[in-house]
């Protein structure tokens, strides 16, 4: 396997962690964006009823509505969308899990770069072990 190109699996755990939060962060985003657009059209709505034509353009409200409603119905197609995702990241606990398993991924790290060999017959070879790990250490300030 050639290790510039390949994932580690601390790599594809990072990265679905951060696809798992994307995931809820735009469907968080597409619900954000249709409650503003529902009050501002109940905004729009009122200078409609309460404001006369000196007070504001009426044109101009009208367009200003009809941008508000456009923004709402991509938002809430978006949303139906996400929500898909959204539920099944919810459903199987994903953005827990994934941290968890990030935390056991790191955990497993730790303690593969504690392990050191340990002869068990030829006492001779283990000066020579353990500096190849100390040297190995230097070089890439990591352990073995």
């Amino acid at each position: 396997m050639d290790e510039t190109t390949a994932m580690t699996p601390k790599d594809a755990a990072n990265q679905f962690h951060e696809l798992v939060k994307y995931i809820k962060a735009e469907f968080d985003s597409t619900l954000s964006c249709i409650a503003f657009c529902d009050g501002e059209a109940t905004d729009l709505s009122h200078a409609f009823e309460f404001l006369g034509s000196e007070d504001v353009n009426p044109e101009e409200l009208m367009r200003q509505y009809q941008a508000n409603r456009r923004t709402r119905r991509r938002a809430k197609e978006a949303n139906e969308q996400w929500r898909v995702l959204h539920e099944i990241v919810v459903r199987l606990g994903l953005l827990h899990e994934l941290s968890q398993g990030k935390r056991e991924i790191r955990s497993v790290i730790k303690t593969q770069a504690a392990r050191h060999y340990t002869v068990r017959s030829r006492e001779d070879l283990q000066n020579h072990f353990d500096r190849a790990k100390l040297r190995h250490t230097v070089n890439t300030g990591t352990d073995v």
